[in-house]
Parts: structure tokens; sequence; C-alpha cells
């Protein structure tokens, strides 16, 4: 009788790793489906609390209330938290944070009302960054009233209002209220239906700018309104558009 060949020492090394690995992913995989078992099923996990940061109090939604006992391993939070911000606009920054093991956080940012925009035929409160808040608008002349838009695109709560005229106008609202100078001063309104002629009134005075230098342009407007030898009651407008500043009397 022919002798069987004997295996080599290679084979046999080989066989040897591959039994073993084989018996380590099946445990591996067994330990894997006894975690999530444990950890999908454990009643520790259950949601019992939902914890809001002090000044996010008014937010009240269905959709975090259904949160409550469930396992907070089985919640798709991101989901929970593009839902949340469509029924809260003027929320900034929402995050909804798993707190092991049973608590749910609730942190954000609320928007605080900056402007006013005439889009079209209505108004809009926008925030410092130009998200459209809502379309319930103060009293007038609580905030700044930006007119002359012509250039935006659809208006949506929670979105930003688009174009290049409500950045202009919003960079001159931004500057002109962070003016040491201006303080004293309130924003009432501004038409940048024109860019190159752009008419911004502070208190009962008529400033006339341009899109460009916003920073430089907001500067000489301050030291001009700081100057105790010009009078206020005596200035028609103001024109900053050139070189030299052109101070209009009455």
């Amino acid at each position: 009788m022919a002798r069987r060949k004997k295996k080599s020492p290679e084979i046999k090394t080989f066989l040897k790793f591959l039994i073993i690995g084989v018996f380590a992913c099946v445990f591996v995989y067994i330990i894997g489906l006894k975690t999530v078992e444990f950890f999908g099923g454990a009643k520790i996990f259950d949601i019992r609390e939902i914890v809001k940061a002090p000044s996010l109090q008014f937010v009240q939604s269905r959709h975090l209330d259904r949160l409550e006992g469930r396992n907070i391993f089985s919640v798709d939070l991101k989901g929970i938290e593009r839902r949340v911000r469509s029924e809260y606009p003027d929320v900034d920054q929402l995050r909804i944070i798993r707190q092991l093991p049973n608590r749910i956080l609730l942190t954000a940012e609320k928007r605080e009302p900056w402007a006013v925009a005439t889009v079209g035929s209505r108004d809009v409160v926008l925030d410092i960054h130009g998200v459209v808040l809502s379309a319930d608008v103060p009293a007038k002349g609580s905030l700044p009233y930006i007119t002359g838009l012509t250039d935006t695109g659809p208006v949506t709560q929670g979105k930003k209002l688009s174009g290049v005229k409500i950045k202009v106008a919003l960079k001159f609202v931004n500057v002109l209220r962070q003016n040491t100078y201006l303080k004293r001063f309130t924003v009432k309104s501004m038409d940048v239906n024109n860019l190159s002629k752009i008419y911004l009134y502070l208190n009962n005075i008529e400033v006339i700018v341009d899109r460009f230098n916003v920073e430089e342009k907001v500067e000489t407007l301050g030291l001009l309104l700081s100057d105790a030898g010009l009078p206020l009651e005596d200035v028609n407008y103001l024109d900053l558009r050139f070189k030299e500043p052109i101070i209009n009397k009455k």
C-alpha cells in the first residue's frame, strides 16, 4: 500500500490558527449580540427625564415628549433635532445629547430679534445673521427697518434671508451698534434699494452711504455726531460716500 503523505508543519500551523480564528470570531459575535441585547433591553437605559437648559424651558415638542420610556440607544436624536428646529426657528445651535444611563439633555442658544426686513408686501423679523424668525413684528421703532430688498430669494422661517442687499444692511446695523460714539443713537431704518446710495436714519438724522468700506464710514459718522461743534438740530443730512463728508444744513 502507498503511504499517506504527512502534512507539513506549515499546514498544521495554518489549520491551527484557522480553527482558533473561527472560534474567536464566533465568540466575538456572540458577545456582540449579548451586548446589543443588554443595552437594547435593559430597563436602566429607558429614558426617564428630558433635561432642558434654563433658557429653553419654553420649548415644548411632542417629539421630545415621545422619548420618555424609550431605550436611549434606539432613538434617532439627529432626526429629532431636525424636527424640533423646524418647530422653533428662533433657537440656534440646538443639540440633543444622551446622558447615560437614562437622561436626554437639550441645549441651544436663543436667536434674538435684530432687525425687521420688508420683503415684497410682508415684514419679517431677522436675527443678527439674517435668519427669519417670524412674521410677528414688534412695534415700529423698536428694531431697525430694512427696506429696498429686491434680490432676496424665498422667505422661509428658520432659514437665512439671501441676497447681497440684506448682507450689506445687516453689516451696517451690526457695525453701527458696536460703535462707541453712536451708543446714544438708534438705527431707525435703512433703504438699500440702491447700494450706491443707501439711506440710513439714526434718530432723525439722515445719512447717505454706499456699500463700500462700512467700518470706515461708520467710524467717520461716529466722530461727526460726537463733535460738540456740530449742532445736530441744524443738520439736514450727512453724505459719507466721498473722501470728505458732506454736511448739508437746514
